[in-house]
């Protein structure tokens, strides 16, 4: 399979760099990682005492006006589309699909070669390291007589009467970070009335982080509690899309804006009948 390589911007704009022809892209430098290492001498040894990532730098080289348009429209039409950043990059290979995040280092301009294309280079710097986004979603249904609640799931759910536990995730999170990080970011969304709401991640049986508010969600309203650090936020909406600004009640006996480790953890929710949504982002340093 051939790589291939999208840009969107932030209307949601689309450029396919392998369809369009008049934007052809060739030679892509800085899919790859680099790793900064810090060491604290002890007599003639090194102790390695932390791991950081380099913000990654993607480079492209665009042959504009390869199609049969012409070079300088093509160039005008690109910086129209770049005006709306920040920028999704979309990268495709046989491994799979992924985004990354990025915003603008640097376009040349140069003159045509054989005066009929220009030969360009985009710069683009990271803000995430590759990634995809896990999604699930629990709805509570009308009781059946006689029985107890019976919820849709996308993942593993666990009821238990006696522990009062009222949705339960099952996660798995395949990222790589060669120990850059201690999690993946999630968001989630709580769509209807609760009293309290809060949640606890589970590792191995022990409660490893846990994230709640003193408030009262009204029905018809959403709280949205993003651990994304692009737009991290703890906001109410209201049904007309209202913000409100919602940390000042974020319960400080927490951990508070949960991030989840690789490997497999429990996610329970305590949320009475609410619906339950989470974006979970799987990061890899390496893709």
């Amino acid at each position: 399979m051939i790589r291939k390589f999208r840009l969107f911007n932030n209307r949601n704009d689309l450029i396919d760099f392998y369809e369009n022809h008049n934007l052809f892209a060739i030679n892509p430098v800085g899919l790859g990682v680099s790793l900064s290492h810090s060491y604290a001498g002890l007599n003639a040894n090194f102790i390695h005492t932390g791991t950081s990532l380099d913000q990654g730098i993607f480079e492209i080289e665009l042959l504009i006006g390869a199609g049969g348009n012409e070079a300088y429209q093509e160039f005008n039409k690109f910086g129209d589309f770049l005006e709306h950043s920040p920028y999704l990059l979309e990268y495709t290979t046989d491994a799979g699909t992924y985004y990354r995040e990025c915003v603008l280092k640097g376009l040349t301009k140069t003159e045509k070669t054989n005066e009929v294309i220009l030969k360009e280079t985009l710069s683009l710097e990271c803000t995430t390291p590759f990634y995809t986004v896990q999604t699930g979603v629990i709805v509570p249904q009308e009781d059946l007589e006689g029985d107890g609640k019976i919820y849709d799931y996308s993942f593993d759910y666990i009821y238990d009467e006696d522990v009062a536990i009222d949705n339960f995730y099952r996660l798995e999170n395949n990222s790589i970070y060669l120990g850059t990080s201690i999690g993946s970011p999630i968001e989630i969304e709580v769509d209807g009335f609760c009293v309290n709401p809060h949640w606890d991640l589970y590792k191995d049986g022990k409660l490893i982080q846990s994230d709640g508010f003193n408030l009262t969600v009204p029905t018809g309203y959403k709280l949205i509690v993003s651990s994304f650090p692009q737009s991290q936020r703890a906001v109410l909406i209201a049904p007309n899309g209202e913000e409100s600004n919602v940390y000042q009640q974020q319960d400080l006996t927490k951990t508070n804006f949960i991030v989840v480790p690789s490997g497999r953890t429990s996610l329970v929710f305590h949320t009475g009948e609410a619906i339950v949504r989470y974006k979970m982002r799987e990061e890899r340093v390496i893709a």
